[in-house]
Order: C-alpha cells, then structure tokens, then sequence
C-alpha cells in the first residue's frame, strides 16, 4: 500500500478513528524513554543479613534449610 492510499484510507474512518490512528501513529514514532536502571548496591535491603552468623556460610545456610523444609516422613531416614 502506498502512502497516498494510505492517506485516502484514514481520511474514510470516521473522526474518533482517525484520532485514535492518529494517537498510535504518535505513539509509536515517540516510544516512552526506557525505565531508568536501578543501582542496587545503593538499596536499603542490600546488606542487612551481612551481620547474621548463620549466613556467613552461604551455601551451608541453603543446604541446611533445604534439607529441614523439604524433608518428607520417608526421607527421615535417609542420610545425606
């Protein structure tokens, strides 16, 4: 389709349709900026276990919770 049958195609919508073209033709020539990135090492939530003893060994830590919350009565008896 060329831009002049294009044209002619907009100009037979009714006024509400054409204005509502109008919109998407402007709002996709003019995006929205992109979010701004966020910085986390400057977030409040950073950092606040870095002081709790059981943390320090992370990976520790996880195994011991995975193994309490995800234990099953037949698992019970089965050694790691």
């Amino acid at each position: 389709m060329t831009l002049q049958e294009l044209q002619q195609q907009a100009l037979k919508l009714s006024p509400s349709d054409r204005q509502q073209l109008l919109h998407t033709i402007q709002d996709s020539l003019n995006p929205p900026p992109p979010p701004q990135t966020l910085d986390l090492r400057n977030q409040p939530f950073i950092g606040i276990w870095r002081d709790r003893a059981e943390t320090q060994d992370s990976t520790t830590w996880v195994s011991t919770l995975r193994r309490t919350h995800w234990q099953t009565p037949q698992s019970d008896n089965i050694e790691p």
